[in-house]
């Protein structure tokens, strides 16, 4: 019986630099062979599979699972990355156990840019490297996946499974309303505005032999993209609205409006009248 992933050697992230952009390294690369099963090491309902479209993302194949139990404040996700393409058998909303098959590992036939070996980190979004506290948490102790590896590879990863006192102390009152959050991020997805054109996983047919885009997916998509946009513009305009409002608000309580507004009506009568004489 070939060994658990999680049973090969691993680094600690913690203090090291990000190879692909610089910043924290935020998740913990096991040294497993390229197709070695991964499976879940707690439970949890898949949230997010690659990027928040489905796209692939600079890491390749991911996948985002919102754990039963949270590990401490921040951790409440786990994340499977540079993986082998996902099998369309899963599926967001799908719960898992530990121990489910969620996918193969990567390296050098990972899917998208990044070959390097299985990485497992912990987050705190739906999405793994998306989300409103990306940079916020990046670094941050409570999401170093490294003692949840060593406690798997020891079999000591049970239900009551949390990091270290220490780690707690150092990141504790660090971690925002969970409403809040979620909502500063549906905002920030409802403020994007995209080239519609720029349609993405539109269906494909083939005819003999040739693959092409399906014209009803594409004109589908790039209507919807449409459709997002203008909504993207509509809240932008309504939050120009309210800011203009708060401003004007504001100066009034140090400019007198009327007054101002009675001299530039004095000064124009008096221009017209002057005018009239000439």
């Amino acid at each position: 019986m070939a060994n658990a992933w999680f049973s090969y050697p691993f680094d600690n992230p913690a203090g090291e630099t990000e190879p692909f952009g610089g910043g924290a390294k935020p998740d913990s690369n096991v040294q497993c062979p390229d197709g070695t099963p991964i499976t879940a090491l707690l439970s949890g309902t898949i949230s997010g599979l690659n990027g928040p479209s489905g796209e692939m993302p600079a890491w390749g194949a991911a996948v985002t699972i919102r754990l039963d139990k949270p590990i401490n404040q921040i951790a409440t996700h786990t994340a499977y990355l540079h993986l082998q393409p996902l099998s369309p058998a899963l599926a967001i909303g799908q719960h898992v156990d530990a121990g489910a098959l969620i996918g193969y590992s990567g390296g050098g036939s990972a899917a998208g840019a990044q070959k390097v070996p299985v990485g497992f980190a912990l987050y705190n979004g739906d999405i793994y490297g998306f989300g409103p506290t990306w940079g916020q948490y990046l670094g941050n102790p409570l999401l170093n996946p490294y003692p949840v590896l060593r406690a798997a590879a020891g079999g000591n990863l049970g239900t009551g499974f949390s990091l270290s006192t220490t780690a707690q102390n150092l990141a504790s009152g660090l971690s925002p309303s969970t409403d809040v959050s979620t909502f500063l991020w549906a905002l920030d997805q409802a403020l994007i505005l995209n080239n519609p054109f720029n349609v993405q996983n539109v269906q494909m047919d083939t005819i003999a032999g040739v693959t092409f885009t399906d014209p009803f997916s594409w004109i589908s998509q790039f209507g919807q993209n449409c459709v997002d946009d203008f909504s993207a513009l509509t809240v932008r305009a309504v939050f120009l609205v309210l800011g203009l409002l708060m401003l004007y608000k504001v100066a009034s309580a140090f400019v007198d409006f009327g007054a101002v507004g009675g001299v530039v009506s004095g000064t124009v009568s008096t221009a017209t009248k002057a005018a009239a004489l000439l």
